[in-house]
């Protein structure tokens, strides 16, 4: 009976390079897809940061009682939050704010009369990103919003004129 050589490092060479050749095209398109998917979520991030920003200035300025200015402030704060350090994508994409009024949080109708409460909202088409083209991604949709008001009620009556009420506070999406 004769006795088989076992296998040398040397004839296992080959197998090395083609799973080698297999497994990079998977890892490096795994990143690709981190990498994607992690720039949407900084922009993500980004704008709810804008629109955080916009809804408390604009609730800021109704509580004030300057409600005529609670329009233009809310948009200045969106823009001063987008001009900030590392925003530019949003910036030159030229996203704009959506803003709304209302007298109460739940239910949030659209109510421009002595209003105390403000909802923002902004969305932002992203172009798909290295290989999401690939399997059919296109672009993506980010959309951020925020409703900012007085802290100082609950989310249904609505206090006497004439009652403090400050501090703003942001509110939940309902």
């Amino acid at each position: 009976m004769k006795h088989q050589n076992p296998i040398t490092i040397k004839q296992q060479q080959g197998v090395v390079w083609i799973l080698t050749l297999i497994v990079l095209p998977v890892l490096l398109a795994l990143l690709a897809f981190v990498l994607n998917f992690s720039h949407v979520y900084l922009n993500q991030a980004k704008l709810q940061n804008a629109v955080d920003a916009a809804a408390l200035s604009a609730a800021e300025s109704l509580n004030n009682g300057l409600g005529n200015d609670a329009l233009v402030d809310g948009v200045s704060a969106f823009n001063q939050t987008l001009t900030g350090g590392g925003n530019q994508e949003l910036l030159n994409a030229g996203v704009l704010p959506d803003i709304s009024f209302s007298h109460t949080v739940n239910p949030y109708d659209a109510w421009t009369a002595d209003p105390f409460f403000v909802r923002v909202s902004a969305t932002y088409t992203q172009d798909a990103l290295l290989l999401a083209g690939f399997f059919g991604i296109d672009n993506i949709t980010i959309t951020a919003s925020a409703i900012a008001g007085p802290s100082s009620f609950s989310a249904g009556p609505v206090p006497p004129a004439g009652t403090p009420i400050l501090p703003t506070v942001l509110y939940p999406e309902l």
